[in-house]
């Protein structure tokens, strides 16, 4: 009879430790390389253009809490992919805390803004959160992304 505690304890050792990995994995964030250009209507290299991608899909997973203290209420902001383009028009994107290359896979919006006199050059409708450029991020590597500004 002794032996039924020690049955059940290594029954539930074994559902604990076949349910655990499948939690962890469900909670990995994935990050692929995402690299590109910004173009003219041309075809021309665009440089040092501010690139924002804007999540539209499972924003919330996009959120990260602050706290400056104990008594400060809680900040939540948004972790989004940003790059600036060179001056050939490349990019290569960064989570926006920095230390994180690439994108999350999924669907963005995508906002374009640069200085003063660039933003001149640049149509208002790309140069806000609710830009017509969607850029969906696939589950690889991307090199080739290319941002058109018509």
């Amino acid at each position: 009879m002794k032996s039924l505690p020690l049955l059940s304890v290594c029954l539930f050792m074994l559902v604990l430790v076949s349910v655990l990995p499948g939690c962890s994995r469900s909670s990995a964030r994935v990050y692929v390389k995402v690299s590109g250009k910004v173009v003219d209507a041309q075809g021309k290299p665009v440089p040092a253009i501010n690139i924002r991608f804007f999540p539209t899909e499972n924003v919330d997973s996009f959120k990260v809490g602050h706290s400056t203290g104990s008594s400060e209420p809680r900040v939540v902001s948004l972790d989004y992919p940003l790059a600036i383009s060179k001056k050939d028009g490349t990019f290569t994107l960064t989570m926006s805390g920095g230390d994180i290359e690439g994108a999350r896979p999924g669907k963005y919006c995508v906002m374009l803004t640069g200085s003063k006199e660039q933003n001149k050059k640049i149509p208002l409708k790309y140069q806000n959160p609710d830009s017509p450029l969607d850029v969906t991020i696939p589950n690889k590597d991307v090199s080739d992304l290319v941002l058109k500004i018509e």
